[in-house]
């Protein structure tokens, strides 16, 4: 015979009253108790009194008290309604052979002797309740234990101690005026009410002092609720208990009748400052690049027109410039030893739209329709060909930044490589400014937050800012991190701060997170409950969860209700009782924190563009005029300069 994989073990003592009394003494202080042992306990004299103040729920005994007859009374360890272990009599067993006959001296085969005894006799022991002696040609030891799930059907409205602490929207507490704590609503009330509904018991709430989950401590003690449970304060403990290995190793747990994950709630981030929210379309590396290619585009440009110009240079020298040095020298004009430059030939078309006014060779008093004059730096100053090529070179540079910030240009050229650089620069501006226009927009009217954390990975680097993980002391998350040996737990773990890093309840833990710099770890739906009462706005919660985890109901060890716990926790699960507790009671928490503000939700507006979101172009036109200011003063300082040395 089996139960939950486990075999069930029949032990049969026979000895002397005190050392009887001390093995069950060991049983009771390791806490041995357990639904798989059964004890066959025989002695000389009546030992059911003493006996019954040693032993605890869980620790079944059949007793076999010898009679002066012969014969043996039996009786059986049971719980009563008042939390106390009595033997019920079963009826009177006559072996076929004598127990006397089996000396301690002679053991060669005490113990199969004693087996064949017990499982061969000719008295059948009777059912609970009978007492009848009649005879029956065998017995067999699982008859004198009755099954569990048949015994824990009806607990006969026993009154058992629940450990609980308030724990919204697990289990909600009210406290009356003598101090007492009752229960008022939450998941975890719904469910142990169905169970006691089902299994016929009552209950009364006890708080443990330290207000904890619990567990195992470094010590050798056991706080919390599961301490209750491990020391016998209480029967059980629920209340959002994680089931993990620390804590099975002093209490047990029925089957885990919820399932979430953990997740990580920080303040809600910040909007960014509109101030410089014009930069914010395109990254630093997108700007450098722009910043780049209006500078170089200009050059490039200039250089294309150049070497054009040289080309038609070439082209026309061949058929104007046939002239000998005789008649050079005739015209006292240099000679024409080789091909004339740049400076000296190409000046009027290299200056056509440069920033240059020209007169025409064809029309002396007409002036070329070109680019508007630019100011000569001094009067009837003697210009150079070096002075020339600066200003055509920033001229093509100031019409490239034009285009780019689509504002045309006033270049008119005939040069097919020449136009065809300048509109492959156009559509790339047309795209550019096209982008840029769309982004700035949705930047200006959708506001602009702070990176959320939204991982762990992100925590450990939000810890470079002062921010430091935060768990609720004495809970399974605690337990998680302080366990692991490496890794990134082990990281966050050396990144707690003993002063901020562990509030003793969740109310003060999402407290501590907009008046402190923790980012809180805790259950999926706990944060869900607790952002909404304080205000969901005011916080963040990640979109990743971790370390997945199941709650069960925390029980003494070796409890025998167990199996029947888990039987009625699975017909709770399968008819969705489970989950429509948990939307009942958030959706009950969801009206409550709507009637407190008035019932009025928050609408979203839409608004103008104020002079908040303005403020960075009016900062640029401001920084233009400061520089413009700075240029003339120092060209006023220049031309005093040179004034001064003329």
């Amino acid at each position: 015979m089996t139960l939950y994989s486990q075999e069930i073990r029949n032990v049969i003592l026979i000895c002397s009253p005190d050392n009887t009394r001390e093995i069950f003494e060991k049983v009771r202080k390791k806490s041995l108790e357990s639904s798989t042992i059964r004890w066959l306990v025989i002695m000389d004299e009546d030992f059911r009194h003493s006996l019954q103040q040693i032993l605890r729920e869980g620790t079944q005994v059949a007793m076999a008290t010898h009679n002066p007859n012969g014969t043996y009374f039996l009786s059986l360890s049971e719980i009563g309604t008042n939390d106390l272990i009595s033997f019920k009599p079963l009826g009177e067993w006559t072996p076929p052979v004598s127990f006397d006959s089996l000396q301690p001296r002679n053991i060669s085969t005490p113990i199969g002797s004693l087996k064949n005894v017990i499982l061969t006799t000719h008295n059948q022991i009777p059912t609970a309740g009978s007492v009848n002696v009649t005879q029956q040609p065998h017995l067999r030891i699982h008859r004198l234990f009755p099954s569990y799930k048949s015994l824990y059907d009806d607990f006969r409205g026993r009154r058992l101690v629940v450990s609980v602490v308030s724990n919204i929207p697990f289990f909600k507490l009210l406290h009356l005026d003598n101090g007492t704590a009752v229960p008022d609503y939450g998941i975890d009330f719904q469910v142990i009410e169905a169970l006691g509904r089902r299994l016929n018991f009552t209950y009364r709430i006890l708080e443990p002092s330290d207000g904890r989950w619990g567990g195992p401590e470094g010590d050798g003690t056991v706080s919390g609720m599961v301490g209750m449970v491990a020391r016998h304060s209480a029967h059980l403990a629920i209340d959002e208990i994680t089931i993990n290995e620390e804590r099975k190793s002093v209490v047990d747990f029925t089957r885990a009748y919820y399932l979430e994950a953990t997740t990580l709630v920080s303040r809600a981030p910040a909007k960014k400052d509109s101030t410089f929210a014009v930069f914010q379309p395109f990254t630093q590396l997108v700007w450098l690049i722009l910043i780049a290619m209006a500078g170089i585009i200009g050059p490039i440009v200039y250089v294309i027109k150049s070497c054009c110009d040289v080309i038609h240079l070439a082209a026309t020298s061949s058929k104007t410039w046939p002239i000998s040095k005789k008649e050079s020298r005739d015209k006292d004009e240099p000679p024409n030893d080789k091909m004339p430059t740049v400076d000296t030939l190409s000046k009027p078309r290299q200056t056509r739209g440069t920033g240059k006014v020209l007169e025409s060779p064809q029309h002396p008093n007409k002036k070329q329709n070109s680019l508007q004059t630019v100011a000569e730096p001094l009067q009837n100053e003697t210009r150079n060909p070096s002075t020339e090529c600066r200003e055509v070179l920033l001229s093509y540079s100031f019409n490239m930044l034009r285009s780019l910030v689509l504002q045309g240009n006033q270049i008119v050229e005939h040069d097919t490589p020449v136009r065809i650089v300048l509109v492959f620069w156009y559509v790339f501006c047309l795209v550019i400014y096209a982008s840029y226009a769309g982004t700035l927009t949705a930047f200006l009217t959708i506001p602009s937050y702070e990176r959320p954390i939204d991982s762990l990975e992100d925590l450990t680097r939000a810890a470079k800012d002062g921010y430091a993980p935060g768990v609720q002391a004495g809970t399974s998350n605690e337990y998680f991190l302080k366990s692991a040996k490496s890794g990134l737990f082990k990281t966050l773990w050396d990144l707690t701060d003993p002063k901020r890093s562990f509030p003793p309840s969740g109310k003060v833990g999402i407290e501590r997170v907009l008046t402190q710099k923790i980012v809180y770890m805790s259950a999926n739906l706990n944060s869900e409950i607790r952002t909404s009462q304080k205000g969901r706005h005011r916080f963040y919660l990640a979109r990743q969860t971790f370390f997945p985890q199941g709650y069960g109901i925390a029980c003494r060890i070796g409890a025998p209700y167990i199996s029947k716990f888990d039987e009625v926790l699975i017909s709770m699960q399968q008819a969705g009782l489970v989950n429509k507790w948990v939307k009942d009671e958030v959706l009950k928490i969801q009206r409550s924190n709507q009637g407190q503000r008035g019932g009025k939700g928050q609408q979203k507006v839409s608004q103008a563009l104020s002079l908040n979101h303005l403020k960075a172009a009016f900062f640029l036109l401001l920084v233009g005029h400061i520089i413009s200011a700075a240029t003339v003063l120092c060209e006023i300082r220049t031309r005093r300069k040179k004034i001064y040395l003329h």
